[in-house]
């Protein structure tokens, strides 16, 4: 229907003689009609008439569908016969059009297969078939061929199948097409009657194929008893008089003279060629092998145990081992492989002039020219074209073209595809050697398995691995003990790219162990076990990091016996402990001009609870008043404290003691009372002296309390000797340091 106008019109019947209709018309359309009858059947109608309808009728016509005349083209009736074109047309099954000459059809009925393996048509028995599957008639109903129920097909009046038409003049007569096979008889499981038979008027056979496909022609006369079209074959040789032959032309370029199949599970020969006694001289058997029981020349090629009278020898070739009358052995593949051998043993020769000139043995010669000119060398194995061209050595493995042409000496193994005298893999059998004269890349075939071993002998005392530069110099080594050595100055280097250095380990002319990287990080172990580390100015010099619930301590130094000088724990706390009582456990040494506090002591805030200024003064800051900012004792009794309101209490802080001197050398302060106070040292107003001085015999001021109470170590040299008692801590050039019992200093703090 148009698109501008699409209708649909019903129109009801109730209480009408008319039939209720649905009609589908448009604007520039012919209108289709949905006509429902009184008999309950369902007509769709155009303007010629009926185009189909469906009944739900039992009897007469349940579905049709008309052409466009009104003429029924597809008609179902009740007894379930189905009429199709039963007017006239043609009728086509598959996808192909109707078969027709010109623009007549010539086939009532056409079928199109679905595809290449979709049979056209298949005609299915009932369940005890008799009756035909299949019949041909004419006109008048008489059958002229017929298929019948176990599927044999009789034509009684002839069989004629050719490219034309016309009577067959035969009851069979095929002509059939270059890719067709004319005639095929199959036999039936277990067939034991011939395929089969030609037979005289009295039905007696003159030539059969029995059930296993033997032609068997029976001799009349003295005729032949097979004749080709260009030839004749006599299968009948004795006591015919025939000449004992067979002669066979192929008709065209094309065609097998002779063809010899076997039988199914065929065990005797295919062919035989036999002596006038029946000894069998050549034989093909089942499998298709030829054997013969004596030497084969087929136009200059020898094929056979031996060249002349030397029955072990093996030649296969024009004048392969031509000149061999003693030698034994020796096998020859080639034109003039090994000709000139005349007496050598055990030699192989593969290829063209392989083994030309070379009069060795147990020599292995594969490839065209292979050891030509080789001379006497024995013991030699060639695999190549030209490869060993002119040597006359012994013991050698040559693989590729023209390798070891220019290789001297006995017992060599070259790899190479030139005569060059630098092969790709080279090696001496003798020495044990093994060269390459290019990269290497080893591919590990497991995870479990080492990629390259190198295993020394017994006693070994060479090194293990070299690596030279191309004078042969030495470069890089791991000796016989396993130890890597490496050149002083490069070491090792760690790079991202063959010109990027990352880092690199080496040892300068100090004998120092140097450890660098390309961003100013550098650490050097001293050969006299001092560890030097330098970095750039905003990085840490070293840092320890401990790992997950550390528990054993982060660094410790330790003297010659393992025991701890002095440690860092794993929570970060710190531990000198001198082994000689007359050390200082720790000193602090300013820089010259120093400012900043010489130690500190903060929270976990970074507040600072006490510290030690630059000119030694010991600042104590107390942040409650629950605590002492400063207690010492002694047998767990307090002898010195300052409380928290800045008191300070010397003694033993019992009732009525005072300060007091002992021997005349000690001084001891001991409070009156709890509430005396056993040393004050108070400044005056705008106090500008020290508080406290410590001074040698000499009156110079060692150390001091100055008047903002800061603790002042003055700047001295380390101590020359070990102290008796622990350690000293001193301030040099500004450093707190700390020199223990044996000697070692360590750096507390930096100027």
């Amino acid at each position: 229907m148009a698109n501008s106008d699409k209708n649909i019109l019903i129109t009801p019947s109730v209480g009408l003689s008319t039939n209720p209709t649905i009609k589908f018309n448009g604007a520039n359309n012919t209108p289709t009609t949905l006509r429902v009858l009184d008999d309950g059947t369902v007509s769709f109608e155009g303007t010629a008439g009926q185009l189909f309808s469906i009944s739900d009728g039992l009897t007469g016509s349940i579905f049709s569908v008309n052409d466009i005349s009104g003429i029924p083209s597809i008609e179902v009736l009740d007894t379930g016969l189905v009429k199709l074109n039963q007017y006239g047309g043609s009728t086509v099954f598959g996808a192909s059009a109707a078969i027709q000459n010109g623009s007549s059809i010539n086939a009532k009925v056409s079928i199109s297969t679905a595809s290449a393996t979709t049979p056209g048509l298949i005609i299915k028995g009932v369940s005890s078939q008799s009756a035909n599957l299949q019949e041909w008639q004419n006109s008048s109903g008489t059958v002229l061929a017929y298929i019948n129920s176990l599927g044999f097909t009789s034509i009684p009046a002839g069989l004629s199948v050719s490219g034309g038409g016309g009577q067959a003049t035969a009851l069979l007569s095929v002509a059939g097409a270059s890719t067709v096979s004319s005639i095929i008889a199959k036999g039936a499981a277990s067939q034991t009657a011939n395929l089969q038979e030609w037979q005289d008027s009295t039905g007696t056979a003159l030539t059969s194929i029995s059930a296993a496909g033997l032609l068997t022609v029976q001799s009349i006369g003295s005729t032949s008893n097979i004749s080709t079209y260009y030839g004749k074959m006599s299968a009948n040789t004795q006591g015919a008089g025939f000449l004992g032959q067979i002669s066979t032309v192929a008709s065209s370029a094309s065609t097998i003279g002779l063809v010899i199949r076997g039988a199914t599970s065929q065990t005797a020969n295919l062919q035989e060629w036999q002596n006038s006694a029946g000894t069998v001289l050549t034989s093909i058997s089942p499998t298709g092998k030829l054997t013969s029981a004596v030497d084969a020349s087929i136009n200059g090629l020898t094929i056979g145990l031996g060249s002349g009278s030397i029955s072990s020898n093996t030649a296969i070739g024009i004048s392969a081992l031509g000149s061999n009358t003693t030698g034994s052995g020796n096998t020859a593949v080639g034109a003039y492989a090994g000709t000139t051998n005349a007496s050598t043993v055990d030699n192989t020769y593969i290829g063209k002039n392989a083994g030309y000139y070379s009069y060795g043995n147990y020599n292995v010669f594969i490839g065209s020219g292979a050891a030509f000119n080789g001379g006497s060398g024995s013991n030699n194995t060639y695999i190549g074209t030209w490869t060993g061209t002119g040597n006359n050595y012994s013991g050698c493995v040559f693989i590729g073209y023209n390798a070891g042409q220019n290789t001297t000496g006995n017992n060599q193994l070259v790899i190479a595809n030139t005569s060059t005298a630098t092969p790709l893999i080279g090696g001496d059998f003798s020495a044990k050697t093994l060269t390459f004269a290019g990269n290497a890349t080893i591919t590990s075939q497991a995870t479990g398995t080492v990629g390259l071993i190198v295993k020394a002998i017994a006693s070994q005392s060479a090194n293990l691995q070299e690596w030279q530069d191309s004078s042969g110099t030495w470069l890089t080594s791991i000796n016989s003990n396993g130890r890597l050595f490496l050149p002083r100055a490069e070491g090792i280097q760690f790079v991202g790219s063959p010109t990027t250095l990352r880092a690199r380990i080496y040892s300068d002319n100090a004998n120092r162990l140097i450890f660098e990287t390309a961003n100013s990080g550098y650490m050097s172990l001293e050969p006299t076990g001092a560890l030097f580390i330098s970095s750039a100015p905003d990085s840490s010099k070293l840092i320890i990091r401990a790992s997950t619930s550390q528990t054993v301590d982060l660094q410790q130094w330790q003297d010659g016996y393992s025991s701890v000088l002095a440690k860092v724990g794993s929570s970060g706390q710190f531990l000198i402990s001198p082994s000689n009582s007359s050390v200082t456990a720790l000193t602090v040494k300013a820089a010259t001009s120093q400012t900043a506090n010489l130690t500190e002591w903060q929270d976990s805030s970074g507040t600072i609870l006490t510290k030690i200024m630059s000119n030694g003064s010991l600042f104590v800051n107390s942040t409650g008043t629950s605590n002492d900012p400063i207690t010492i004792q002694r047998a767990s009794a307090t002898r010195f404290k300052v409380d928290p309101y800045g008191n300070v209490f010397a003694g033993a802080l019992t009732a009525g003691d005072v300060v007091n001197a002992i021997s005349g050398t000690t001084a001891g302060i001991y409070t009156g009372t709890a509430s005396n106070i056993g040393l004050v040292i108070k400044g005056s107003v705008s106090q500008t002296a020290d508080l406290q001085q410590w001074q040698n015999s000499a009156g110079t001021k060692l150390a001091a309390v100055t008047k903002d109470a800061w603790l002042e170590l003055g700047s001295s040299t380390a101590p020359a000797a070990n102290s008796g008692v622990g350690g000293y801590l001193y301030v040099e050039g500004g450093a707190l340091k700390y020199r223990g019992s044996s000697g070692t200093v360590t750096t507390i703090a930096n100027a």
